[in-house]
């Protein structure tokens, strides 16, 4: 059982460590100390007034409730623009889910009728998995770019290409890519409707 309520008081407010630090004035080492267990006593008051909360607010068991970060957003076509960790926000958590579940959500309308505007996708962000799990499925797939200011993710079905290292991409809205290489493969695990 964690010890406080920090960090998911401070991923609510779409907070990074950093935006903390500065604002409640207490040094980053400290805050990350206080996160990973160590008891809240003599900061409560600086950190209460920074994070917008009751002091009491602060003690576990009031939000004890795991959570699953939303790492990224689908705003155009089935691009997936991945969110800095300062952005990240808290969704609900499913029994079932594994420890480093995370989520995209779906912000725009090109998805219908498959995924609705807020949909959540869960997927395992543990580690990418292999080729013969993720084959035929629907997948947050990472892929080369040239240009870095480009969306590097995309949610789409894979299917085997022609070539070895070589898939089709069919992605919700948009072309097929054919002959397309990939970085990273995660098989989205379950969705639902925001």
């Amino acid at each position: 059982m964690k010890k406080n309520n920090v960090r998911t008081l401070r991923l609510r407010k779409g907070w990074s460590l950093e935006r903390l630090s500065e604002v409640s004035g207490l040094p980053l080492t400290t805050l990350h100390r206080i996160e990973t267990g160590q008891p809240v006593d003599k900061y409560r008051k600086p950190l209460a007034a920074a994070l917008g909360c009751d002091p009491d607010a602060l003690d576990a068991p009031a939000f004890d409730t795991p959570t699953v970060p939303i790492v990224g957003v689908i705003a155009f076509k089935s691009y997936v623009k991945m969110l800095p960790e300062k952005d990240w926000e808290p969704t609900e958590y499913f029994a079932g889910l594994p420890d480093k579940a995370r989520a995209i959500r779906v912000g725009a309308s090109h998805l219908k009728p498959d995924f609705s505007i807020n949909t959540v996708l869960y997927y395992n962000g543990a580690k990418p998995v292999s080729e013969k799990l993720f084959l035929d499925r629907q997948c947050l797939a990472q892929i080369p770019v040239k240009d870095k200011r480009k969306p590097d993710h995309l949610l789409c079905w894979i299917s085997q290409g022609p070539k070895p290292g070589l898939y089709t991409l069919t992605p919700y809205s948009g072309d097929p890519f054919f002959e397309q290489p990939i970085l990273k493969a995660y098989p989205i695990l379950y969705a639902r409707q925001g």
